[in-house]
């Protein structure tokens, strides 16, 4: 079975995935919102013939522009 490494653009931690899993969170919303464990940050993900970091999504611009729960950065 196929996995994809989901990595955060924010602090380079990876994070495998199974495909038919998120074939199946993509159909019934057309993104995947990963929050990454190490630096708390959201990171968006579509599919159109493989799995992109959608770098436009507003949401997730408007998530990390604000401040987080843990003062860490």
């Amino acid at each position: 079975m196929k996995q994809y490494k989901i990595r955060c653009p924010f602090c380079g931690s990876e994070e495998s995935k199974w495909e038919w899993l998120l074939k199946l969170r993509l159909i019934f919303t057309d993104k995947y919102y990963y929050d990454c464990p190490i630096c708390h940050k959201k990171s968006t993900w579509v599919y159109f013939f493989h799995l992109r970091h959608d770098s436009t999504d507003k949401n997730e611009r408007i998530f990390n522009k604000g401040k987080l729960f843990d003062d860490r950065l």
